[in-house]
């Protein structure tokens, strides 16, 4: 007969616990269509845009974004992230290098940062949009 001692039944216990809890956290269904429905990127015409600085924000399920989009002569210079709450989506900042590079929201999205990619994108259209000039 096999015998056990507590230490090694709650070893075992806490083992399994962990295992199912990293389980449930790594294979969370989630519905990316879902959380993005109202995520629509829109065109901005930058060359009616004045110099400045604009802000602007959006968040989508557990992501949300503020920059800084700074335009000159109808270009995107720099932007600048201010805030970003992210998930598991980090990666995705490296969007906006895009964004600059391409002078257009239409850029491929970050794989395995989706909802991130998106929100990044859709701020910039708010600031440009409906943001502020500082």
């Amino acid at each position: 007969m096999l015998k056990f001692s507590k230490k090694k039944i709650l070893l075992i216990g806490l083992i399994f616990l962990v295992m199912i809890a990293g389980f449930m956290f790594w294979n969370i269904d989630i519905d990316v269509d879902e959380i993005l429905a109202d995520t629509n990127i829109g065109y901005v015409d930058l060359s009616n845009l004045e110099n400045g600085i604009y802000n602007g924000k959006h968040s989508a399920g557990l992501v949300e974004v503020e920059l800084a989009v700074n335009i000159d002569n109808g270009k995107i210079i720099d932007i600048q992230i201010l805030n970003h709450d992210n998930w598991r989506g980090g990666k995705a900042e490296k969007i906006v290098n895009e964004v600059v590079n391409k002078q257009s929201l239409d850029v491929d999205l970050v794989s395995g940062a989706t909802i991130s990619s998106k929100v990044i994108i859709k701020s910039v259209e708010n600031a440009l949009s409906n943001g502020k000039r500082i």
